[in-house]
């Protein structure tokens, strides 16, 4: 059994409260649940990983930034969002494979080329696989449907991940 912790962030108060955030984050523990049982809403669908290959899971090992030409870095993974529905809210959850400091940024992205960032936090301390679950709600003044969700997860090299997200519909 495993520790799961949760942070739940609205986008409005993120860049004012990042800090008392991250504090509830590290010291908020919940119930011990199995770490194949995310804790979602029935109201919730996991998303498919772009390019995939119709997972709904990733995993990855933290590689160097992308300081030479035509070399990237793999700090990015989109999940895409099913269209046809209306969805107020996203749970990302991330489970580190290594305890350490992780630097996680989540975007909603736009068919018009647009981004919203909706949570942005540096220096996570995360423990070795605890399962960490990252709540954005939709910002209200944000009208459009994304078609993805982008986590950016940056932090030591070689260190191993697994993410996935879960769009949920209003009850």
């Amino acid at each position: 059994m495993y520790q799961q912790k949760i942070v739940q962030f609205s986008a409005l108060s993120v860049g004012c409260s990042l800090a008392i955030g991250t504090a509830i984050a590290m010291s908020q523990t919940l119930p011990a649940i199995s770490q194949t049982a995310p804790a979602t809403q029935a109201n919730c669908i996991p998303l498919r990983v772009v390019d995939g290959n119709g997972s709904t899971t990733t995993r990855k090992s933290i590689s160097s930034p992308g300081v030479l030409p035509g070399v990237n870095n793999n700090w990015n993974t989109d999940f895409a969002v099913p269209t046809g529905r209306r969805f107020t809210s996203y749970i990302a959850t991330i489970t580190p494979e290594n305890a350490a400091e992780y630097d996680v940024t989540i975007n909603l992205k736009y068919s018009n080329n647009t981004s919203t960032e909706v949570f942005d936090g540096d220096n996570l301390a995360l423990g070795r696989f605890v399962p960490y679950q990252l709540k954005i709600s939709t910002p209200p003044e944000v009208t459009r449907q994304p078609y993805q969700v982008n986590l950016n997860i940056r932090g030591t090299l070689g260190n191993t991940y697994q993410a996935r997200v879960f769009a949920c519909q209003a009850r």
